[in-house]
């Protein structure tokens, strides 16, 4: 079992590299993410950002459940290491290149139903 300070930091690098959010700390980049991560997976991440925080605080510190930060740890980094930047982007290029058809298609038959209202076609 890594230490707290190691499992933040790799999640925190893995919200980086996979998902692209910037910031300075693992709080920062998992507010940058936002809905980008299912609420399972944000919950997790929330609840490792948390007890990073709390680890300044020796009383707090205390408090913190080694084998819950663990599972959440765990429950962070499978969902994010699979990721592929590519495959995203891949896609968002894909998406929007079909919502254009869309309405290039929506437009024409817009068009050719104005030319046959008006009796020019």
């Amino acid at each position: 079992m890594a230490s707290l300070d190691d499992q933040t930091a790799h999640v925190s690098k893995l919200l980086g590299r996979k998902l692209g959010v910037g910031g300075k700390g693992l709080s920062t980049r998992a507010r940058r993410a936002g809905r980008a991560m299912p609420g399972k997976v944000r919950d997790a991440v929330d609840e490792l950002s948390q007890a990073e925080a709390a680890a300044g605080h020796p009383k707090l510190a205390q408090q913190a459940d080694p084998k819950a930060l663990d599972q959440a740890y765990r429950t962070a980094a499978e969902w994010l290491e699979p990721i592929d930047r590519s495959a995203r982007r891949r896609g968002a290029v894909m998406d929007w290149v079909a919502r254009m058809a869309f309405n290039v298609l929506l437009i024409a038959a817009l068009v050719v139903g104005v030319l046959l209202w008006r009796g020019l076609l």
